[in-house]
């Protein structure tokens, strides 16, 4: 049973943005928003925007017309992605296989580089060019 309403995750928003912003831009677009949640980094007292959001639509079937409506719509002179999933095949900047390949190198990298150190005495010099030069491989 499809939730009652939809989610949509927008990046690429500047730090000064607010919800109120960000739900007046959506529904300047005749998309109905339910909530807006900015996400937030940093600790308790250096707390301030990441630049993403959740959006929460109204509506579930909003989901793909937002998408394509909203991405690349200005907020506050920046252009603003919205997707359906933080990371989903219809994003051209994140490749799965690519992904998984680079952290499979990575891994692969940093078990050579335990085995290096161990070998040269525990030098951390000699692993960390292992490293780069492994890397630099793939």
């Amino acid at each position: 049973m499809a939730p009652a309403c939809g989610v949509v995750y927008v990046s690429n928003l500047p730090y000064e943005a607010h919800e109120a912003s960000v739900q007046q831009a959506f529904e300047s677009e005749r998309v109905a928003v339910s909530s807006v949640q900015l996400l937030k980094k940093g600790s308790f007292n250096r707390c301030h925007n990441s630049g993403q959001a959740c959006v929460m639509l109204a509506r579930h079937s909003d989901v793909e017309h937002c998408c394509g409506v909203m991405d690349g719509k200005e907020v506050y002179g920046r252009p603003m992605i919205v997707r359906k999933a933080k990371f989903e095949s219809d994003d051209p900047a994140y490749d799965s296989t690519t992904a998984s390949a680079a952290a499979g190198a990575a891994a692969g990298a940093m078990t050579a580089a335990r085995a290096v150190a161990a070998t040269s005495g525990g030098s951390a010099v000699a692993a960390a060019q292992h490293v780069n030069k492994t890397l630099a491989k793939a």
